[in-house]
């Protein structure tokens, strides 16, 4: 698969095992496209890869400290190995998760290398692609709605890429609705999706504050309405919370807890949506909420 994209991609360095002295020997001036070979990934490594998705993020991985010069702006296409045996949670974040696996029954075909020539023809085809439409793509306001945060950033980075052609745009939303689907599928009974949903419902009652110890009552009656034994602290639904995004802060003698000014409720809805919790307590709370329509 690494080879395959190494015939097709700008500037393609094929890496096995990914280090800081391999980072750091890479000319980044070329704006290469990483391809990388790494079932035994770092969870800095990854944190690193997964923030240069974006530009101007700059990291120092010197071990003995920080060159001289300015460190490079590690952004630039990535393509991961990451092996067949992946954990339940990945470590990385921003990424599109591809399964290579061999399909059962199945026998690999093993087709011959493509020639020098063949490489050459299709990476110019792409270069001028680049060239013909690169204002177009900068340009470009289409925008996804619908799926997964992620997803969503996704789509849009790479439909913005497609000029001149709405039905493959559509076909690309269309490819990426499952992984949406299974990444709320993967989200749906965590706590960090209970108490998100818990605190968007209780938002929606009219509220000028709600306290963390009310979202984790809602918690544990949602998991008490599913059947679920188990039951959360405060301070377990805080910690998840604050993990989404969502800092609480002391009420007085109440204890801690959200006040629910405009820019708290809309950090909220921004929240819920990216864990999908949009729909979450569909009643007479929330029909007519403009930001439940603005973040659907």
């Amino acid at each position: 698969m690494l080879r395959t994209l190494r015939a097709t991609c700008y500037h393609p360095i094929l890496l096995v095992g990914l280090t800081s002295a391999a980072l750091d020997s890479i000319r980044w001036q070329l704006n290469p496209t990483l391809l990388i070979n790494e079932p035994a990934l770092s969870a800095r490594l990854a944190t690193l890869m997964g923030s240069s998705t974006g530009r101007g993020y700059l990291a120092c991985i010197k071990a003995d400290g920080c060159p001289t010069s300015p460190p490079p702006d590690y952004f630039c296409p990535k393509a991961i190995y990451l092996g067949e045996d992946l954990p339940a949670k990945s470590v990385l974040h921003n990424y599109l998760h591809i399964s290579a696996s061999r399909a059962p029954e199945v026998e690999s075909q093993h087709a011959a290398p493509l020639s020098a020539e063949t490489r050459k023809s299709i990476q110019n085809q792409l270069l001028g692609y680049r060239l013909e439409n690169l204002s177009a793509v900068v340009q470009s306001d289409f925008t996804v709605s619908g799926l997964t945060s992620e997803l969503n950033a996704i789509a849009t980075a790479l439909g913005r890429c497609i000029v001149d052609a709405p039905d493959l745009r559509a076909e690309l939303v269309s490819l990426l609705t499952p992984f949406s689907e299974h990444q709320l599928a993967e989200r749906r009974d965590s706590l960090g999706m209970l108490a998100v949903g818990a605190a968007l419902s209780l938002c929606h009652q009219g509220k000028v504050q709600v306290l963390v110890g009310e979202i984790t009552a809602e918690v544990n009656r949602i998991q008490k309405d599913r059947g679920e034994r188990l039951q959360y602290s405060p301070e377990k639904v805080g910690h998840k919370l604050k993990r989404a995004g969502l800092l609480s802060r002391r009420l007085g003698a109440a204890g801690n807890g959200f006040l629910l000014d405009h820019a708290t409720r809309v950090l909220l809805h921004e929240v819920a949506a990216a864990y999908g919790c949009g729909g979450w307590a569909d009643d007479e709370h929330n029909l007519h909420c403009p930001l439940c329509e603005q973040y659907k």
